[in-house]
């Protein structure tokens, strides 16, 4: 295969990836996966991070949101160039290890790998992670084979780019750094000017967040601590081996596809010296990264997630490739493309059936089958039925209120307890965009689960906000047709500045702390 067919095929490859799998989750997801509700929830604010999170992720949500006309469609294309640009780099690290065709194979094998399609599909932080990390280590192949500068500033820049999306960005840096202490060739460089003109460029691109973060005591920092604490207190050993496990199963469809042209009894093949520094670089680059996690969870006590891990294996199947001894026969080619083509179809099979059945099968909703557009219709219509002015936040519980803030016209903003928090009432800390005055302001709706909310909780927002107006319960159906018990949402009402009594429908409830009781004719 020539190079200009290898690259026809690889866009062509590019383009079907990026239609299908945008497409599968448009038609397959009625709602906004959680990520997606959250990112855009902190994305409209476009700060310069937030209290769990460093900001990529929300910018690319909430410009995708915005780019798409308010559309969910757009923030799911930019979850696919994401994996996209991850393919692109195989392909081109492939194209300058690699015969044209092998290096296409080394990039199409992703499609087995279900971290680069299955599970993404939304820009949360470890998507947002994913292409900057592929990029990173791209241009410092070329920048320690070709010592050109640029290629120093375009690794610098991935580095920087990628720490804004997720601080485990850290872990590829100290992979990188190892690396050119080990290898005498890679250690020549930092005689040169290259690494310190990468690290300058990095620092100027993250110098903004890391002032903010240092500013807020770090904050998306102690979130990570807390994220790898195990509440359930397994050995460590266990932890370890439970992710390991999840990233073997992640790629071992890549190995089985490639069996064609490897065999069952892998031989590596014989290299030169320049061959010998690549595959060493593949290696550091690919396992580098694993293998640092798992000893910091040995060391530290860490609970590992299995997502942790999605972004290590971009490069496996050019490491396969380029390190093993490959059968020439043309047949042996021909079924490993087959076979990949076969399990990419597959997965996005097993993808659609996965959101459609999961709640007939397990008696539970998932996040895309959230009523978010009906709870959007909801609020909008309690407000309008009090009140000419347009309704500008929605608070309580962050679900809730960030799905309804989602799917209004024009957006609202969010004034909740923050992502994941177990506390519903609306935290200044968590938005520090907003405030309990502004909210008395301008007013608003807040919304809370009333089934897992004690009913004294009503009180405390009552000692909180004295003009609140607390409704009766509304039922929403959740987005399937599975027998599902309707979403019982709990809702009130905050009166913009002096209007708190321009409904004529309040009556004074003695037990409500200042609060008046209404009822909602939606």
């Amino acid at each position: 295969m020539s190079s200009e067919e290898a690259a026809r095929y690889f866009w062509l490859l590019a383009a079907a990836h990026v239609v299908v799998w945008t497409l599968a989750r448009l038609l397959a997801e009625p709602n906004a996966p959680l990520d997606v509700v959250e990112m855009a929830y902190l994305g409209r604010e476009w700060q310069l991070g937030y209290a769990n999170h460093p900001p990529l992720a929300a910018w690319i949500t909430e410009a995708a949101v915005v780019l798409g006309g308010g559309s969910i469609w757009a923030v799911y294309l930019a979850a696919q160039l994401a994996m996209v640009t991850c393919l692109w780099a195989a392909w081109r690290l492939g194209r300058e290890l690699l015969s044209p065709g092998a290096a296409l194979l080394g990039a199409a094998v992703l499609e087995c790998c279900l971290y680069y399609h299955f599970s993404t599909a939304e820009v949360n932080n470890n998507v947002a992670l994913y292409p900057f990390w592929a990029l990173a280590v791209l241009f410092f192949y070329r920048a320690l084979t070709a010592s050109a500068l640029r290629d120093w500033v375009a690794t610098g820049a991935c580095v920087a780019i990628g720490l804004l999306a997720k601080y485990s960005m850290a872990i590829l840096v100290v992979s990188m750094v190892a690396f050119m202490l080990a290898v005498p060739v890679a250690r020549n460089h930092w005689r040169r000017p290259g690494p310190y003109l990468a690290l300058g460029t990095a620092l100027v691109v993250v110098a903004p967040h890391l002032y903010w973060a240092a500013g807020q005591h770090f904050p998306a920092v102690q979130w990570a601590i807390e994220r790898t604490r195990d509440p359930d207190h397994r050995s460590r050993f266990l932890n370890v081996l439970s992710f390991s496990r999840d990233q073997l199963s992640a790629v071992l469809p890549i190995v089985a596809v490639l069996l064609p042209l490897t065999g069952v009894r892998w031989r590596l093949r014989r290299l030169d010296s320049v061959e010998r520094f690549s595959r060493a670089f593949l290696v550091a680059m690919s396992l580098g990264p694993f293998a640092l996690q798992v000893a910091l969870a040995l060391a530290l006590d860490l609970k590992l997630r299995s997502m942790y891990g999605s972004q290590l294996w971009t490069f496996t199947g050019v490491l396969i490739l380029f390190s093993l001894a490959l059968r020439p026969e043309t047949l042996r080619w021909r079924s490993a493309a087959i076979g990949c083509a076969l399990v990419g179809v597959g997965m996005v099979v097993a993808a659609i059936v996965y959101d459609q059945a999961w709640p007939y099968v397990n008696g539970q909703p998932m996040s895309v089958h959230f009523p978010g557009r009906e709870a959007a219709a909801l609020v909008h219509a309690v407000w309008s039925e009090r009140f000419d002015q347009p309704l500008l936040i929605v608070g309580g519980e962050w679900m809730l209120a960030a799905n309804a803030a989602l799917y209004s016209r024009p957006r609202l903003q969010v004034y909740s307890g923050g992502p994941y928090a177990r506390d519903p009432r609306p935290s200044p800390q968590h938005n520090p965009w907003t405030s309990d005055e502004a909210l008395e302001r301008t007013g608003g709706i807040l919304l809370w689960s009333a089934d897992r909310q004690d009913p004294s909780f009503t009180a405390l927002l009552c000692r909180r906000f004295p003009t609140l107006e607390v409704l009766d319960p509304v039922a929403l159906r959740w987005e399937t047709g599975a027998p599902i018990a309707p979403l019982r949402v709990a809702m009130a009402v905050i009166p913009p500045g002096s209007d708190e009594a321009a409904s004529g429908r309040l009556e004074i409830d003695p037990m409500g702390a200042g609060c008046a009781r209404g009822r909602s004719r939606t």
